[in-house]
C-alpha cells in the first residue's frame, strides 16, 4: 500500500493474482509462491466439472469407505427349502420349495468394482472420451 503497509498471506491463489494485478506498483511481500500465482493468470489448475465429483482412488478403512459401503449393497440368491415340500400352506417358502435370502457384497467386491470404475474413468478422461 502507499502508506507502507504490506500484505503478506493470501490462502486463494486466484484472489491473489486478482489483487497482485490490481496493485501494481504498491510494495506486496512474496505471499503466494510463484508457481501459484502463474497458475492463477493463465486459469491452469485442476477443474471439476459440474457432475463430476473428487473421490479417492482406492476405498479403505482410513478413508471411511468401509464402514460406509460395508453392508450397504446386497445379492439376492435362493436356496432350497425341502422341509415344506411343496407345502401351499408353508410360511417360509410360500410353497415354492425355495427361500429368497440377501447376501452382503463383500468388501472384496465392492473394491474390485471401485478400482474397475476408477481405472475406466482414469483412461477415459485422458483421452477426452469422458
Amino acid at each position: 500500500f502507499d502508506d507502507g503497509r504490506t500484505c503478506a498471506f493470501h490462502t486463494d491463489g486466484a484472489k491473489a493474482a486478482q489483487w497482485l494485478l490490481a496493485c501494481d506498483g504498491n510494495k506486496v511481500q512474496e505471499y503466494v509462491r510463484l508457481e501459484r500465482y502463474h497458475e492463477a493468470l493463465i486459469g491452469n489448475s485442476p477443474v471439476i466439472p459440474d457432475d463430476w465429483v473428487m473421490v479417492p482412488k482406492k476405498l479403505t478403512a482410513e478413508n471411511g469407505a468401509k464402514s460406509l459401503l460395508s453392508g450397504e449393497f446386497l445379492e439376492t440368491t435362493f436356496i432350497s427349502f425341502p422341509e415344506c415340500l411343496a407345502d401351499e400352506e408353508c410360511e417360509s417358502c410360500d410353497g415354492s420349495g425355495r427361500i429368497k435370502i440377501e447376501v452382503p457384497v463383500s468388501w472384496t467386491t465392492i473394491k474390485a468394482i471401485w478400482n474397475k470404475g476408477v481405472e475406466h474413468f482414469r483412461s477415459s478422461t485422458a483421452t477426452g472420451d469422458n
